[in-house]
């Protein structure tokens, strides 16, 4: 069952904003909120949204395999807009997917993430741990 022991329910949301200050030159576009390594969607390529605001919404089901292998369900939602009065629930993207942790330390864990949206199916692994 869900609330079981050994499973975990994990929730994330990520704000980014950037204001230019008044009397200096536009944000340059590398300098703006964007999806990354760290806060990323998850069926969509990094640097793929940008803009002054960017919100992820995350969810995660965790439950364990094995002693140091969790299985992973996600679900998840982003958006970047112009600013912050533009974000709207309905302009979101939506990822979907499921994964594999495997922890390799006290502090770190490896993860594998297959994740399907909008633009198609991404796969991503990472060995620096998350959240």
């Amino acid at each position: 069952p869900v609330g079981a022991p050994r499973r975990v329910l994990a929730f994330r949301s990520v704000f980014h904003g950037v204001d230019r200050r008044s009397g200096t030159d536009p944000i340059p576009f590398y300098r703006l909120a964007e999806s990354s390594d760290q806060d990323r969607f998850a069926a969509y390529s990094n640097g793929r949204y940008r803009d002054n605001r960017l919100l992820l919404v995350r969810a995660e089901y965790r439950w364990t395999l094995w002693e140091r292998v969790w299985a992973v369900a996600l679900a998840e939602r982003g958006v970047v807009a112009p600013s912050t009065g533009s974000l709207r629930w309905s302009g979101m993207h939506e990822s979907y997917g499921a994964g594999l942790r495997l922890r390799i330390g006290d502090t770190h864990t490896a993860r594998l993430e297959v994740a399907d949206g909008a633009d198609g199916m991404n796969i991503y692994i990472d060995l620096k741990g998350d959240f």
